[in-house]
């Protein structure tokens, strides 16, 4: 799983770093962190960026421990994050550390529109149908692939990662790309879209780092369904 947590929450659990006690926490190993020579860039780019690689927290008799991560939540403290994304699962951290595009979990940055409005397009319109049951809109073809996929808001509107869009936008926008020049906007199903994402676009982001962009897609919408005419 990938979720969010509080980062005074993991300096209070448990690590099994090298060369401590038994008992110590993640909070008692800052000071070891930082003499790192590495720690000033890393500090500095998780200013700029945040944390775009999870830190892995597992379960143990003795409590929930930081299994890795420790330079990370030590540059989160300093830099004044409250909040950094974390995951059980190794393999899905080290995946998400090794992307071609580097994202912040849940931040609408310009490495997430780009990521999210060509490859990962129908990875998104899975998880926001998913969070609100609106239904998949499949925007025209190009050699026989869908050029993009969307969700239909109940207000009418069309919603990819960059906000709302009126029909007639949409297909200009991808008219260019479609066959024949003309954008078709037709209702998919999930599972072929779904299915559509794991074989034929290979899966480019996690869907678990995919859902995580769902709350800032829902929260753009108002913001730009303003500036849409209806």
């Amino acid at each position: 799983m990938l979720g969010i947590i509080a980062v005074a929450d993991v300096l209070d659990m448990l690590t099994p770093d090298a060369n401590q006690t038994s008992n110590a926490r993640a909070r008692d190993i800052l000071n070891q962190k930082r003499r790192s020579p590495h720690y000033p860039e890393l500090l500095d780019q998780i200013r700029q960026h945040g944390i775009t690689t999870p830190v892995v927290i597992r379960d143990s008799a003795d409590g929930r421990y930081l299994a890795d991560g420790h330079h990370r939540i030590t540059a989160a403290h300093d830099a004044g994050l409250t909040r950094i994304p974390w995951t059980d699962n190794w393999l899905l951290a080290d995946r998400i550390n090794t992307m071609p595009w580097q994202l912040t979990p849940g931040r609408i940055t310009p490495a997430a529109v780009e990521a999210f409005t060509r490859g990962a397009c129908a990875g998104l319109a899975v998880a926001v149908h998913d969070a609100t049951g609106w239904p998949i809109v499949e925007v025209g073809h190009c050699d026989g692939l869908p050029l993009h996929f969307m969700v239909r808001h109940p207000g009418g509107h069309l919603v990819d990662i960059r906000g709302a869009h009126t029909d007639d936008d949409v297909r200009d926008e991808w008219e260019f790309d479609a066959d024949d020049s003309i954008a078709t906007l037709t209702v998919a199903t999930r599972d072929v879209v779904l299915g559509c994402y794991f074989v034929d676009c290979g899966e480019p982001v996690p869907m678990d780092l995919v859902r995580t962009f769902v709350p800032a897609v829902l929260a753009s919408i108002h913001r730009t369904e303003t500036s849409c005419p209806a």
